[in-house]
């Protein structure tokens, strides 16, 4: 199987920050059908440190204060369906006198994962207590 991925922080000047990820692999977390296999999983986003600020140097009581933003392509497998079948092991039934199955979750035909573009935002904030 293929996998690649590559993430990438870049800080500069101690008050911002670049984001970047990207994923292809050969999984088939989005299905089995070839045509959805090697399709980019992607982000960018930046961050703000406000606490590092010229005009946040008397405010004594906030330690850290962020602001991030993202965007990209993520996506995610439902736990209960899949391209396969899964089967499980029953164990031996008295009353037919054989082991048995049963089957927990069917295939899903042209199962496709899913996938959608995803925009983020985010404050962070750290306080301190001065007593």
């Amino acid at each position: 199987m293929f996998l690649f991925m590559l993430m990438v922080h870049i800080p500069f000047d101690e008050r911002y920050s670049l984001t970047g990820s990207i994923r292809i692999d050969q999984s088939n977390l989005f299905g089995t059908d070839p045509k959805y296999q090697y399709r980019p999983l992607w982000s960018v986003g930046g961050s703000w440190q406000i606490a590092n600020e010229p005009f946040m140097e008397d405010c004594m009581w906030l330690n850290r204060l962020n602001l991030r933003m993202t965007y990209g392509v993520g996506g995610n497998v439902p736990k209960d369906a899949g391209p396969y079948m899964t089967v499980v092991d029953s164990g031996y039934n008295e009353w037919v006198g054989d082991f048995g199955s049963y089957i927990q979750n069917p295939p899903t035909l042209n199962f496709v994962g899913r996938k959608r573009l995803l925009p983020m935002s985010g404050l962070i904030f750290q306080h301190s207590i001065l007593v």
